[in-house]
């Protein structure tokens, strides 16, 4: 099991590396994010404690893909299970950035993430 609280950047990013790295020898995967996350452009992100959104082009190094961690997943010889609790308000300043013609606007919530095409 890989559990974190209240991670910072490179804490989140660790742990998703080790739980990427434990995935070949399991049978279930169950990933769970209570926390921020926000929408911008179709793609979802999590949060860690430590983000800075300044600008909207901040959250792709300031986030984590929530794709990349699907992407980790994929499998058919293994039950995965994705729960996103993440909260539907934007704390960062973003949105006023966006407003201002510097940014699209994030949604109020998560976007369906598109399953990635198997391999060949």
């Amino acid at each position: 099991m890989v559990e974190g609280r209240d991670l910072d950047w490179r804490e989140m990013f660790e742990k998703v590396r080790a739980f990427s790295r434990r995935l070949d020898q399991a049978e279930l995967a169950i990933a769970f994010h209570a926390g921020h996350g926000v929408q911008v452009a179709g793609r979802n992100y999590l949060l860690p404690v430590d983000a800075r959104l300044d600008r909207a082009t901040d959250l792709e190094l300031e986030g984590i893909d929530v794709q990349t961690i699907l992407r980790a997943m994929e499998s058919e010889r293994r039950a995965n299970l994705v729960f996103l609790d993440a909260r539907r308000d934007n704390p960062s300043r973003v949105r006023s950035h966006a407003r201002s013609g510097r940014g699209r606007v994030p949604s109020d919530g998560g976007s369906r993430p598109s399953r990635p095409a198997p391999e060949r």
